[in-house]
């Protein structure tokens, strides 16, 4: 997946894990789920985790539909599946900019709360700032949060580019 541990190690595999592995392939003509699952299983149980408690391709079939309520995965057929290229809709048109962006310590207060509304302990919420620029978000970021701690920008959308940029600028972690 990427060089940074692997957040699942040693958890069961389950339905929201799933989502965001399944979220990080493609299949542009889509494919069985029997091949999802496998793709999913050998992932997750590569990088430390652990099998599911439950059966597999449920976890699977649930994950899907819960992705393509978002558009991010379309049945195809009965058990034919397609995760197309990008994941990242496009709400809107214009020439401007959106933004979020948060501080390091806003999410290691998270990580250290370890308070989930959810059954699944890895999903974390903390405070972001979401804005929108005309120009450069980087100096519409830096002009609103001079001085330190130094935020960390996730995203920025804009329709000039027509896609999604992810920039880890700034960032200490």
């Amino acid at each position: 997946m990427n060089n940074k541990p692997y957040r699942h190690k040693g958890k069961p595999l389950t339905k929201s894990i799933a989502e965001r592995i399944i979220s990080t392939k493609t299949y542009t003509s889509g494919s069985p789920i029997t091949r999802i699952a496998e793709y999913v299983r050998e992932t997750h149980e590569k990088n430390g985790g652990l099998p599911s408690k439950k059966d597999l391709e449920e976890i699977i079939k649930s994950a899907l539909r819960y992705l393509s309520q978002f558009g991010e995965a379309n049945q195809i057929a009965s058990d034919i599946w397609r995760i197309p290229r990008s994941n990242q809709k496009i709400f809107g048109s214009g020439k401007h900019w959106i933004y979020l962006y948060y501080f390091s310590a806003d999410k290691e207060k998270a990580k250290s709360d370890s308070m989930s509304p959810y059954d699944d302990e890895d999903v974390l919420f903390w405070r972001c700032k979401i804005g929108k620029a005309d120009k450069d978000p980087e100096a519409r970021v830096k002009t609103q949060t001079t001085g330190v701690p130094i935020p960390l920008i996730s995203n920025f959308f804009s329709e000039q580019m027509n896609t999604l940029h992810w920039r880890r600028q700034y960032t200490e972690s």
